[in-house]
């Protein structure tokens, strides 16, 4: 337990995903032979790193939570920065529905940077955290697999990522 903190809190490991993980085929993502689409899809490329990130922070914390250390994954939410406008110049459905929340609904869409955030610094220092899980709004998300199974739960696709 040499990496907990003084006061016995585990270190954490905290990886920024996105809800948008859940768009990628879990067994063609962990099969492929070079994590690439052709043609290249820039959303689609983005779900894969977002569920690369899932898998590791659940491995991770299967492998080291003995030791004192804890993974998990988090959804920060829709953050209003200049990272949308590459996505607004998407021809695509989600450039489309990025766009009209934008124009339409940003106030009820989308968080301020603080509000993004929270969940992150929740998930580094909340004594309440759950290592392996999937978190959003600074609580554990129903993506987590609790309401239904979730990719992270999947021992064989981590397996096979890791």
């Amino acid at each position: 337990r040499a990496a907990a903190a003084a006061d016995d809190t585990p270190a954490r490991v905290v990886s920024v995903s996105s809800s948008l993980h859940m768009g990628v085929a879990s067994d063609a993502f962990v099969h492929s032979a070079q994590l690439e689409e052709v043609p290249y899809d820039r959303m689609r490329a983005y779900s894969n790193s977002k569920l690369a990130n899932v898998l590791f922070a659940a491995e991770f914390n299967r492998r080291h939570n003995h030791d004192g250390v804890l993974a998990v994954s988090l959804h920060p939410g829709a953050i209003r920065t200049n990272l949308q406008k590459h996505v607004l110049a998407d021809d695509g459905w989600f450039g489309f529905l990025l766009r009209t929340a934008m124009t339409v609904g940003e106030p009820l869409v989308f968080k301020s940077i603080e509000q993004g955030a929270a969940t992150q610094v929740y998930c580094a220092v909340a004594r309440d955290v759950v290592g392996g899980l999937f978190y959003e709004d600074a609580h554990v998300s129903y993506l987590s697999g609790i309401v239904a199974p979730h990719i992270a739960t999947n021992q064989t696709a981590r397996d096979t990522f890791w």
